[in-house]
C-alpha cells in the first residue's frame, strides 16, 4: 500500500472521528471557530435539504373564497338564536337559558370532536373534511328550517347540534389551506381570511342586524294576522 493511500485513510478516519454531525465536533473549539462551525452546518443542510417552493395556482383564491363562504354560513347559524333571544323565548315558550344553550352547543361540541377531526384531516385530507363539514352544515340548516314550529324546539336543538358538529370540521382548515395552496408571502393573509370566516366575526356583526330586522318584521306580520297586537 502506498503512502498516499495511507494518508487518505488516516485523514478520513480523523475527520470521521472529529465530526459527529452537521458541524458538530468532538474536539474543543477555539473562541473564534464557532462562526465557522455554524456556517458549515448551514451549508451542509442547504445542500442536503434544498428549499422547496409551493406551486401556485390561480384558483387558490377561489378555494379560499369557497371555504370562507362555508365557514361564514356556519357562523350565521351559531348566533342566529341568541341575537333575537326574546323573540324565540316567546315563540318556543322557553326560558332565556334554554336559548343560550343553542349557542353554547358549539363550544361543547368542540371539546370531544376536535381530536378525531384533526386525525381525519391528517389522514384523509382537506377535501374529505370540507365535504363532510359542509354536509353536516346543510343537514342541520334543513332540520332547523323544517322545525320552525312552537312545539318542535327539541328538533330545533338537534339541528343546532348538527351545525355545531360542522363547525369542528371547519376550524382546522385555515392553516392547512394557507400552507398548501399559498406561497410564503401569502400564508399569513390567507390564514387570517380563513380564520375570519371560521370565527364568525363577520356573520355576528353583519348578520345580526339583517337577521334581527327580518325576523322582527316576520313576527309583526304573524302577530297582526293572528291579532296578537299586544305582543308586538
Amino acid at each position: 500500500m502506498s503512502s498516499q493511500d495511507e494518508f487518505s485513510q488516516d485523514e478520513w478516519s480523523q475527520t470521521g472521528n472529529e465530526r459527529n454531525g452537521f458541524g458538530d465536533y468532538k474536539q474543543p473549539l477555539l473562541l473564534g471557530d464557532s462562526s465557522n462551525t455554524l456556517e458549515t452546518s448551514v451549508l451542509d443542510r442547504a445542500q442536503l435539504f434544498p428549499l422547496m417552493e409551493t406551486r401556485l395556482y390561480r384558483r387558490r383564491w377561489l378555494m379560499l373564497f369557497i371555504f370562507f363562504s362555508c365557514s361564514m354560513s356556519n357562523g350565521f347559524m351559531w348566533l342566529q338564536y341568541s341575537i333575537i333571544g326574546d323573540v324565540f323565548m316567546r315563540f318556543y315558550s322557553v326560558e332565556s337559558v334554554t336559548i343560550d344553550w343553542l349557542s353554547m352547543t358549539y363550544c361543547l361540541t368542540y371539546i370531544p370532536l376536535i381530536l378525531p377531526v384533526a386525525w381525519l384531516l391528517d389522514n384523509r385530507g382537506m377535501r374529505d373534511v370540507m365535504v363532510v363539514g359542509s354536509a353536516f352544515n346543510c343537514i342541520g340548516a334543513w332540520i332547523k328550517t323544517g322545525t320552525a314550529s312552537p312545539d318542535m324546539f327539541a328538533m330545533t336543538f338537534l339541528g343546532q347540534f348538527v351545525c355545531s358538529v360542522a363547525e369542528v370540521y371547519f376550524l382546522g382548515i385555515p392553516s392547512r389551506l394557507a400552507s398548501l395552496w399559498f406561497g410564503q408571502q401569502e400564508v399569513s393573509t390567507a390564514c387570517s381570511i380563513g380564520v375570519l370566516g371560521t370565527q364568525g366575526a363577520v356573520p355576528s356583526q353583519m348578520g345580526g342586524d339583517v337577521h334581527s330586522f327580518a325576523v322582527f318584521r316576520w313576527y309583526q306580520c304573524v302577530c297582526v294576522r293572528w291579532k296578537w297586537r299586544g305582543s308586538v
